[in-house]
C-alpha cells in the first residue's frame, strides 16, 4: 500500500511539471494610444523573452495589410533612455494587399540594469501613413 501511494504520488509531480512546462507566457505588446486613430495592433516578439539587462534582444515585427505596400518601414524604439541606447535601425518591407509583413530587428547595444523603459513599434506604408503600432513598457530592477 505503502508502495503503491509513493508511485502515485511520484506520478502526479511529473504531470504537474508536464503540463507547467509549456505554459509560460509570453511578453504582450499592447495597441498604441499616441494617435488620434489608433493603428492596428502589431504582431511583436522578443527574444529573449523576458528580456535579460545588459544583454542583446531581438525584435521581430509582423502585421498585416490592406493595400499593396512596396516601400513599407518599421521603427523600433526604445522610450526613457538617453540616445545610446535607442539606436536601432529601421527596416523596410514590402507586402502585396491583405497579406501579413514580417521584419527582424536586432538594438547595437544591450539594455542596462535598474531602469523602465518602454518599447514602441510602428510600420508605416508607403506614403508614410501609420498602418500598426504596439508598445510595451518594461523594467529592469
Amino acid at each position: 500500500m505503502k508502495q503503491h501511494f509513493i508511485s502515485t504520488f511520484i506520478l502526479l509531480i511529473a504531470l504537474s511539471v508536464a503540463i507547467a512546462a509549456p505554459l509560460k507566457r509570453s511578453t504582450k505588446f499592447e495597441k498604441c494610444t499616441r494617435f488620434n486613430n489608433v493603428p492596428n495592433l502589431l504582431n511583436v516578439k522578443i527574444t529573449p523573452d523576458p528580456l535579460i539587462p545588459n544583454q542583446p534582444f531581438t525584435v521581430s515585427t509582423s502585421g498585416t495589410v490592406n493595400t499593396a505596400v512596396t516601400a513599407g518601414n518599421v521603427e523600433v524604439s526604445v522610450d526613457g533612455l538617453s540616445a545610446e541606447y535607442s539606436d536601432f535601425d529601421d527596416a523596410d518591407f514590402e507586402a502585396e494587399a491583405n497579406t501579413t509583413f514580417k521584419v527582424k530587428k536586432q538594438p547595437l547595444n544591450p539594455l542596462p540594469n535598474n531602469i523602465t523603459f518602454a518599447v514602441s513599434v510602428v510600420a508605416t506604408d508607403d506614403d508614410g501613413n501609420t498602418i500598426g503600432c504596439a508598445n510595451k513598457t518594461f523594467a529592469f530592477k
